[in-house]
C-alpha cells in the first residue's frame, strides 16, 4: 500500500491501541519526510525530554511532535512543546501535527504569545501533504507564519488555489462553518457551478492573517465572513474595507449568524453566543427550512454574500 492508503488503515483504527497507533503515525511521518528528502530523525530524548523528532529543509533543523489523539489538543500540550522548543538554539522553529485538530482556545493562546516558533499541522494538512508534498505545505505555512505572524493557517491544495472562478469563504470557527457551508451548499444545488472551499480560522484574531495568507497564496477571491463582536475583538479593518488587490472581500453580520438564521424580530429572543450553544441538528433543522427567497429579500449581507459566488461562477 502507499502512504496515503497506510494514515487511512491508522485513521480506521481497527485492531490498534491509541498508544500504538501514535506509534505507528511516527513511523508514517518518518517515511513521508524521507520521501521529501528531509532527512528525518526518529524520536530522541535530550536531557531528559521526549522529541518525537526532527528534519532538515533548506538548511534548517526543525523539531517535530505528534499527536493522534480522540479530541482537539489543549492548549496544555501546545505549551508543552513550545517550552521545549523555547530551551534550544534561538530560531529553533518545531512543527506540531495533530491528526484530530486543535481546539479554538489552544490556537488563540499560541497567537497572543511573544514568541511564534511553533508551526500548526492538523489531520487535512497531512492528507495535503501525500498529495502536494510536505514541503509545499511546509512552505506554505512559513510563509503565513513570517508574513503575517499566524501559527495556523489551514492548507489549501495547489490545484484548488489556481483554480479559476473560486470562493475560499474563511469563518471563524467550527460552528460558523458549518452553518455557512450548509447554506452554501444549497445555494451550489439551486445554482449547479459555485465552486468554494471554507476555510476555519479557530478564533478571531486569526482571520485577518488566515485570510490575507491565503489571499497571497492563491488566485482564488477570499470571502471573509464574520460577527461584529469577532470583528472588534479581531481588531481588523472596518466593515467597508476592501483590498482589491489581495482579492479579499468582508462582510460583518452586526448580530452574527443570527441574521440569517433568524427573521429581525425575533433578534432579541437569541443570546449573542446562541449559534454556540445550539445544537448541530438543530442548526441543521433550521438552515434546511431557511427561505432564501425571503433571506435575499431582508439581507443585505446574505444578497452580497450570492454576490460574490455570483460573479465567481459567471466570471
Amino acid at each position: 500500500m502507499g502512504l496515503a492508503e497506510d494514515l487511512e488503515v491508522l485513521a480506521k483504527g481497527a485492531g490498534i491501541t491509541p498508544q500504538n497507533r501514535g506509534r505507528e503515525f511516527e513511523r508514517w511521518l518518518k517515511a513521508l519526510l524521507d520521501l521529501a528528502g528531509m532527512r528525518p530523525r526518529a524520536s530522541f530524548r535530550p536531557r531528559g525530554e521526549e522529541i518525537d523528532g526532527s528534519f532538515v529543509d533548506g538548511g534548517r533543523i526543525y523539531l517535530l511532535e505528534a499527536k493522534w489523539l480522540a479530541k482537539p489538543l489543549p492548549a496544555s500540550t501546545i505549551y508543552q512543546f513550545k517550552g521545549k522548543i523555547d530551551g534550544k538554539l534561538v530560531g529553533t522553529v518545531g512543527v506540531m501535527v495533530s491528526m484530530s485538530g486543535y481546539s479554538e482556545d489552544a490556537v488563540e493562546a499560541l497567537r497572543r504569545g511573544k514568541t511564534l516558533n511553533v508551526i500548526l499541522f492538523d489531520g487535512q494538512d497531512i492528507r495535503a501533504a501525500v498529495a502536494d508534498g510536505f514541503e509545499a505545505v511546509l512552505s506554505f505555512k512559513i510563509h503565513a507564519a513570517v508574513e503575517f505572524g499566524e501559527p495556523y493557517v489551514p492548507y489549501v491544495r495547489a490545484a484548488i488555489r489556481t483554480t479559476p472562478n473560486r470562493v475560499i469563504i474563511v469563518v471563524e470557527g467550527e460552528r460558523d462553518a458549518f452553518v455557512i457551508g450548509r447554506i452554501a451548499g444549497r445555494l451550489r444545488r439551486s445554482h449547479q457551478g459555485y465552486d468554494y472551499q471554507i476555510i476555519t480560522a479557530l478564533g478571531a484574531t486569526g482571520v485577518p492573517g488566515v485570510s490575507m495568507s491565503l489571499a497571497a497564496e492563491s488566485e482564488c477571491d477570499v470571502l471573509v465572513i464574520i460577527d461584529a463582536a469577532a470583528h472588534r475583538q479581531a481588531g481588523w479593518w472596518p466593515p467597508e474595507w476592501d483590498d482589491s488587490e489581495h482579492r479579499v472581500q468582508l462582510i460583518v453580520l452586526d448580530h452574527g449568524l443570527i441574521e440569517w438564521l433568524s427573521r429581525p424580530e425575533r433578534y432579541a429572543a437569541w443570546h449573542p453566543d446562541e449559534v454556540e450553544h445550539t445544537s448541530l441538528s438543530q442548526l441543521r433543522h433550521l438552515v434546511s427550512n431557511l427561505n432564501l427567497d425571503d433571506l435575499a429579500e431582508r439581507s443585505e449581507s446574505f444578497r452580497r454574500f450570492v454576490a460574490v459566488l455570483d460573479a465567481n461562477l459567471w466570471g
